[in-house]
């Protein structure tokens, strides 16, 4: 098979018509259709270019025995292309000049830390989706999803940040290495003789070429960056369908937001393909991307519509769900005219006329919250200690409950409960050590407001002391530049004083 079969070949297997490869390739159409038929011969620029288009080596290009059905690209899978990645790493850094490692070296120092740039507004976008999700809420599931969400979205950052890095060492370095080995090829004496009258001509224009080639990495660079934020929404929302599909799989079926997830995911899709193709310089479907544009964009708005009409069936209801029981325990406290109850949750008082001292009672959910107590100068103290939130366990109950369109707020600490039970004249005595207590913790906090307003007013004039003392400082420095300038001219005046008296002795 000669050049001009292998090239009809590859451009019918890759769908392309003489015009698309033609635009690729930046020549006529008349020149693709002469090359097909064998009348002429591309030049060696166009030879590499067709050689990138289609992923194939030169040497079976242009080679007659060596078929392109049978070339490495095709037979590689991924452990191969892993080491064969590898060995072309290895054969770069040690078989190139210093001065294109230096090259390489400086280009992904600068990609790298573009990157690293760029994650900062990253951060700020993912802690901005994790502050919103812990404020619907502050309770361990809430929590559970903001961190689980901020691992996936700094997973899938690392992810891409090695997949650009490896990209652009690739296309940048690896692949044109590769082309310049094929470059050593023997070919046809067509193909020989234009080439030095290609360069010359490309060198005539070396400065505008070396610019716009700048331009053009620049201009890549940026437009692979701004994928970025796409790729992560697409993760986001494939996730955010799988969670969907799983609550549907469990009775929960919520229309709206399935076609919302749907229509979002092919947005991304549509958007990452629109700048790949730019990236690329491939031709942009525009006829196929304003329809599916219109179409995913048509079911947004329906499934926002119907989300709607689904979240406005649903109840808050903020108590915890029944399916979870409470254990009460019970304390008994010998009263005394000091005693103060202090507690980390609310608690109420109860008047049992038949009580002598104080009794406690605690009121909490075993599962997730424990109690002990701690006395110590006249203070009985209450602890709620949280033990481990039991995830799957909440999650179950949330899906349940949401069947019934209900969610209920599970933090557990906040209802739980405890009423202390007393007689009248104890009760009032508890209340009037609370608002004694409240009184003295506010006069200390007066007293130590008063403290910090002397304290701002010490500071204030020891800083005023502090100039005063520069500003004499320097004067006396002044001073003494003046006096020593003195001492000199007065040395010397006393040395022409003794000159002349000299003289006239």
């Amino acid at each position: 098979m000669n050049f001009s079969e292998k090239l009809v070949k590859l451009r019918k297997e890759n769908k392309m018509s003489q015009e698309d490869l033609a635009a690729s390739l930046d020549v006529s159409r008349q020149s693709v259709s002469k090359w097909e038929s064998g009348q002429t011969y591309p030049e060696m620029d166009k030879l590499l270019a067709i050689c990138k288009i289609f992923n194939v080596t030169l040497d079976s290009l242009t080679n007659d025995d060596v078929d392109i059905n049978n070339t490495e690209n095709k037979d590689k899978n991924v452990i191969d292309s892993f080491f064969s990645f590898v060995k072309n790493t290895y054969n770069f850094i040690v078989n190139n000049t210093l001065l294109d490692n230096t090259k390489c070296f400086l280009v992904m120092m600068f990609t790298f830390l573009a990157l690293l740039i760029l994650k900062l507004p990253v951060n700020l976008l993912s802690n901005k989706v994790t502050n919103l999700i812990t404020s619907v809420s502050q309770n361990d599931f809430t929590i559970f999803v903001a961190n689980l969400f901020e691992f996936i979205f700094d997973f899938a950052y690392v992810a891409l940040f090695f997949i650009v890095m490896i990209y652009i060492f690739k296309i940048g370095f690896l692949d044109k290495m590769d082309l310049k080995k094929d470059n050593d090829l023997k070919f046809t004496k067509e193909v020989k003789e234009s080439k030095p009258i290609k360069e010359k001509e490309r060198n005539d224009y070396s400065f505008i070429n070396l610019f716009s080639n700048i331009l053009i990495v620049f201009v890549k660079f940026f437009i692979a960056c701004f994928t970025f934020p796409f790729l992560v929404t697409l993760i986001i929302f494939f996730i955010g369908l799988i969670i969907i599909l799983y609550f549907a799989f469990n009775g929960l079926t919520y229309i709206g937001l399935i076609l919302i997830s749907l229509s979002t995911i092919f947005l991304n899709i549509l958007t990452i393909e629109f700048l790949f193709d730019l990236l690329f310089s491939k031709k942009v479907p525009f006829k196929r991307m304003l329809i599916t544009l219109i179409a995913s964009l048509s079911v947004f708005g329906i499934g926002s519509g119907l989300f709607s009409i689904e979240v406005s069936k649903i109840n808050y209801v903020n108590s915890i769900s029944p399916k979870f029981k409470t254990t009460k325990s019970e304390f008994n406290v010998k009263m005394q005219d000091n005693l103060l109850i202090d507690t980390n949750t609310h608690y109420e008082f109860v008047i049992d006329n038949t009580l002598d001292n104080i009794k406690i009672e605690v009121e909490t959910y075993p599962d997730f919250v424990t109690s002990h107590t701690e006395y110590q100068n006249y203070i009985y103290r209450i602890v709620l200690n949280d033990y481990e939130v039991n995830v799957k366990k909440i999650f179950d109950d949330f899906l349940q409950n949401l069947k019934h369109n209900k969610i209920y707020n599970y933090d557990f600490e906040d209802n739980s409960i405890i009423r202390i039970y007393a007689n009248e004249k104890n009760i009032n005595i508890l209340k009037n050590n609370i608002e004694k207590e409240y009184e003295n913790i506010k006069n200390q906090t007066d007293i130590i407001d008063d403290i910090n307003e002397k304290y701002d007013e010490i500071i204030d004039k020891y800083n005023e002391l502090l100039d005063n003392y520069n500003t004499l400082k320097e004067e006396n420095n002044t001073l003494k530049e003046e006096n020593n300038s003195l001492k000199e001219e007065n040395q010397k005046l006393n040395d022409k004083i003794n000159i002349i008296t000299k003289t006239v002795e």
